[in-house]
């Protein structure tokens, strides 16, 4: 929510400079018309930074312990590879893996608590496990899912506010970000909380600049499914952005 509150102040301003007809600023010029190139290389320098950083933490402080919903989330995640194991294995396995009790025991998701979460945060989890359990270590394989899209966030939080209100602003609002120590420590994680509100800023950020440069406005859709399909409350980013488009989108 204060995320989205960010986004909504920072398009007041806009609005009042083509009300009163003055010069418009950064987001109605160059920044919103045309994709500048080093965007996505501001974004990834911030996110490799926080990236690395974290890293740095977890030699230094060692392992943060289990919370209790990561147990089941690991689990389903073993569920999903062994799933994956029988689709190219053996024809017997193949055909039992698509039957109707393989799928239900291959993908315990969106259904009766404890699996009422989409899969995405289990595929994430489950791609870094893969990948770079070998370094890691289990444990922290899995929530390196987290931590990279918190990155990324972080990397999109400070470009949105460079662009808009210049580096002292955009340096604030990072720090608040990634020293706001609950969400730092859930970025540690591999839950669904973090993933999801990763995925609802994504959204709201997709559809902003769609808003600005009527450009790529599916995007927002395929975010907010994602936002929905990591938790059920990433349903509520869809008022979210009606909300903003009837109050203060500008026109």
């Amino acid at each position: 929510p204060t995320l989205f509150r960010s986004l909504a102040i920072g398009c007041r301003r806009p609005l009042g400079c083509l009300v009163r007809g003055e010069r418009a600023w950064a987001v109605t010029g160059h920044e919103t018309n045309r994709s500048n190139p080093r965007a996505w290389q501001e974004v990834a320098a911030i996110a490799i930074v926080v990236t690395l950083a974290t890293g740095l933490l977890w030699l230094l402080r060692g392992e943060l312990g289990l919370v209790w919903d990561e147990p089941p989330g690991i689990e389903r995640q073993h569920a999903v590879w062994n799933w994956i194991g029988d689709v190219f294995g053996p024809s017997d396995d193949r055909a039992r893996a698509f039957s109707r009790a393989g799928l239900a025991r291959g993908w315990p998701f969106a259904r009766e608590a404890p699996d009422e979460h989409g899969p995405v945060y289990a595929l994430l989890s489950l791609l870094t496990w893969k990948t770079t359990g070998w370094l890691l270590g289990p444990l922290r394989a899995h929530r390196l899912a987290t931590l990279l899209l918190f990155a990324l966030m972080a990397g999109l939080v400070f470009r949105l506010c460079r662009v808009r209100w210049g580096v002292g602003p955009a340096l604030a609002a990072l720090a608040a970000l990634v020293f706001n120590p609950r969400l730092f420590g859930h970025a540690q994680l591999a839950t669904t909380d973090v993933l999801m509100a990763c995925f609802w800023f994504f959204a709201a950020y997709a559809f902003l600049r769609s808003c600005e440069t009527n450009r790529r406005p599916w995007l927002f859709g395929v975010l907010a499914g994602l936002a929905l399909m990591s938790k059920l409350t990433g349903l509520l980013v869809l008022p979210a952005m009606v909300s903003w488009s009837l109050l203060v989108r500008p026109r």
